[in-house]
C-alpha cells in the first residue's frame, strides 16, 4: 500500500479543515487507505504542515517518565491520540491511521524527534504529572 503513487482522499478524515483542503487542491483518483474512487485525491505527505503543530502539544512518554511510571503506564501513541482525542481519521480508516500518519510525515527523517513519535507512546506536553516534572527538573 505504502509508495511513491500512494494518495488520500478527504474521506479519510473527519476533520473539516482537512477534507476541505482535499477538495479543494485534490485531483480526482483513488484512495490508497480507504478505497474510494473517483474523490479528491492528494498524495499523504502534501497534508504534512496540519500535522506538525499537533506533535509539538506531545512529548514521548520515555523522554518525561522514571521506568519504574513506564512498566506501569498505559500509554497511547500519536496516532491513537490523533484519532481519540482530535478525532482528525474517519471511522474508514481508523485501521490504517497509523501507516498514514506515517505516510504523511514520512519526508521527516528518523533522526528527527518528530518522526519518532510515531513509534512511541506520548503524553500532553501541557499536562505532565507533577511528579514527573520533579523527577525531570
Amino acid at each position: 500500500m505504502i509508495g511513491q503513487d500512494t494518495l488520500c482522499c478527504e474521506n479519510c478524515f473527519s476533520d473539516f479543515v482537512l477534507k476541505r483542503y482535499i477538495k479543494e487542491n485534490g485531483q480526482q483518483g483513488s484512495c490508497s487507505f480507504c478505497g474510494s474512487s473517483s474523490v479528491s485525491c492528494l498524495p499523504p505527505g502534501s497534508l504534512e504542515s496540519f500535522f506538525i503543530p499537533l506533535l509539538g502539544l506531545y512529548v514521548p512518554a520515555e523522554d518525561v517518565m522514571p521506568t519504574e511510571l513506564l512498566k506501569e503506564y498505559d500509554g497511547s501513541f500519536f496516532w491513537e491520540r490523533l484519532t481519540e482525542e482530535w478525532v482528525i481519521f474517519s471511522d474508514e480508516v481508523v485501521e490504517q491511521a497509523d501507516d498514514l500518519l506515517k505516510e504523511i510525515l514520512a519526508s521527516l527523517s528518523d533522526e528527527t524527534s518528530y518522526f519518532r513519535f510515531l513509534d512511541v507512546w506520548v503524553v500532553e506536553a501541557c499536562e505532565l504529572d507533577e511528579d514527573v516534572k520533579r523527577e525531570r527538573n
